[in-house]
């Protein structure tokens, strides 16, 4: 599996968009990952792309499901949190991304579906193999 599938949607939050006279309300989530040898999950940043309106309705709908109190991420984010929605990890999502940043955070990310092979727990940060050269 490539290191830009190994991401999970951990929390959701709304954004309001104006569009031909109404309001729309829109899935954004955020993106965990799990240390090896952790049972932490720590924050790789928000997903705000590759949503088509269905999957961000049916995303919507399962995470409405799973919504808790709890902040699931050791440390928890910093900024902006009071519209944030906080679910229990449990759905894996494939996510492509540019790269990690020197902070741990995935650049440019996008969502391109949910995984149904891959249990939450088995998420990880996967390292790039080395090319060989010949």
């Amino acid at each position: 599996m490539a290191e830009d599938e190994v991401h999970r949607p951990a929390g959701i939050r709304h954004r309001w968009i104006h569009r031909s006279g109404r309001r729309t309300r829109r899935a954004g989530s955020a993106a965990g990952r799990r240390p090896r040898g952790s049972d932490r999950l720590v924050f790789a940043g928000k997903v705000g792309t590759g949503f088509t309106q269905a999957s961000a309705q049916a995303l919507r709908t399962q995470l409405d499901a799973l919504e808790q109190s709890d902040c699931p991420f050791t440390p928890r984010p910093v900024g902006r949190l009071d519209r944030v929605h906080w679910v229990r990890p449990r759905l894996v999502a494939a996510v492509t991304f540019t790269e990690w940043t020197a902070d741990g955070k995935i650049r440019h990310p996008s969502f391109q579906g949910l995984r149904a092979d891959k249990r939450a727990s088995e998420v990880i940060r996967e390292r790039p193999a080395a090319l060989s050269r010949g």
